[in-house]
């Protein structure tokens, strides 16, 4: 069947369409990415350590739906209905031997087998990861941004609830709780929890997890942390195990804090810093404070003629960098936020969901894996000017790149088109995964 175009429609040409074509993909940047999971050993980390979840010889096993959701997340798959579309994807599937795809309630099955100890496991599996990557390219000295965020939802998901949620209020939602290597990008550390659960809530016990994660080469670690992390306990953890820090400040009155203690110094116009020791109200010693003063404008309204009106930044630390030089490194932490935007946006981290709280843990950890995943093969494999690109941006010239699976003289060929612009590139990456195992 056909369908044929008018003559008389300017000059188009005649044009039949038919569907005759067989194993296209457009989804050929996959193959290079899922053979680098199986390079890593993800797959048979997964098999040795989680495959008991399910019966031996079951037709799906454990490693192929942990594989299926990976890849499905870097595809751009926003819900559990969209893995379908890796599903209907032949080319792929053929060459990858699923002879059967799962269906999304056989995907959601096996997901809800996960409970607290196999989440567990998916953090040990991305550490152990993270340490052969690591093993051929590391840093000594790392500084970690850590933040939480709102993920609202729109039913009646287990562990959702109301609490701070700007975006949205008034809606429930969950609260993950992140970690991120400021150098590299990668996520360190992730957990989900409730709506109401304030950040500040076992940050200690995170803080201490993040630290133990870290690979092996790390001798030195800065923290930067939000006013939601500012307490005393969490200060004195990260004197007795991180070379420095800096937290951002959440005190009562903190502008009479700061004009009681400060000793200004002007900075630039209608700016002055300070750097002072001092202890706030409910804290056992002195510490560090960084503070600047902004200039906002007059009151002009003030009994007594024009009163100026300013605005306050205050940090706790105990690095010995100027006032100016530590908002600079400070300010810095906003990569982190851009970060969780790239992966609640571009990678369905807010809304690949079940209404189990440990299904949606589960997916949770596993989209941080394949984020993860992405970092390490652009650290891996694309040039350094390259290695700074969003998801979206990657996703658009290589992982969706069409192309043709051919199985000829008992060999397979991923055959992409003649005018494809990344050649280079794309046969560059090939003969690095294809010359020597590279892990």
């Amino acid at each position: 069947m056909g369908a044929n175009i008018p003559k008389d429609q300017g000059s188009l040409k005649q044009v039949t369409t038919r569907f005759s074509a067989k194993r296209l993909t457009s989804s050929a940047g996959l193959v290079p990415i899922h053979r680098f999971w199986i390079q890593l050993g993800g797959e048979k980390w997964i098999n040795h350590h989680l495959g008991n979840l399910k019966n031996f010889n079951a037709v799906y096993p454990v490693a192929q739906i942990v594989t299926i959701v990976i890849l499905a997340f870097l595809r751009g798959a926003k819900h559990i209905s969209h893995l379908r579309l890796l599903g209907l994807d032949n080319a792929l599937c053929s060459l990858w031997d699923w002879v059967r795809f799962p269906v999304e309630t056989t995907v959601t099955r096996t997901l809800n087998l996960f409970g607290q100890p196999a989440v567990i496991k998916l953090n040990d599996l991305c550490q152990h990861l993270r340490q052969k990557v690591w093993d051929r390219s590391w840093l000594g000295k790392v500084t970690l941004d850590m933040d939480s965020t709102a993920q609202t939802v729109y039913g009646h998901q287990e562990g959702a609830s109301k609490g701070y949620n700007p975006g949205h209020p008034g809606k429930k939602s969950y609260h993950p709780q992140l970690a991120f290597i400021a150098e590299t990008t990668e996520v360190l550390l992730g957990w989900l929890r409730p709506g109401d659960t304030h950040t500040a809530n076992g940050a200690v016990e995170f803080l201490k997890e993040a630290l133990a994660r870290l690979p092996r080469q790390v001798w030195k670690v800065i923290v930067r942390a939000d006013a939601g992390y500012f307490s005393e306990g969490f200060v004195t953890q990260l004197e007795q195990r991180v070379s420095g820090f800096v937290v951002k400040c959440k005190i009562k009155g903190y502008r009479r804090f700061c004009e009681e203690h400060a000793v200004w110094r002007k900075s630039g116009v209608g700016r002055w810093t300070a750097k002072f020791m001092a202890k706030p109200a409910s804290w056992s010693k002195p510490r560090t404070f960084v503070a600047v003063r902004l200039l906002e404008g007059y009151d002009e309204d003030d009994l007594f003629g024009s009163r100026p009106i300013y605005s306050y930044l205050l940090w706790v630390t105990n690095m010995r960098l100027s006032p100016n030089d530590l908002e600079k490194f400070y300010n810095q932490r906003a990569n982190c936020e851009n970060l969780i935007a790239q992966g609640k946006g571009q990678l369905g981290w807010s809304t690949m969901r079940t209404q189990s709280f440990w299904t949606n843990e589960t997916l949770f950890q596993l989209g941080l894996l394949a984020y993860n995943l992405f970092v390490w093969f652009k650290r891996r494999f694309l040039p350094e000017g390259d290695q700074g690109q969003e998801l979206e941006t990657f996703r658009s010239w290589f992982i969706r790149a069409a192309g043709k699976v051919v199985n000829t003289g008992r060999r397979w060929f991923l055959d992409l088109g003649k005018n494809y612009p990344w050649q280079e590139l794309w046969l560059s990456i090939e003969e690095k995964q294809m010359s020597v195992q590279p892990f």
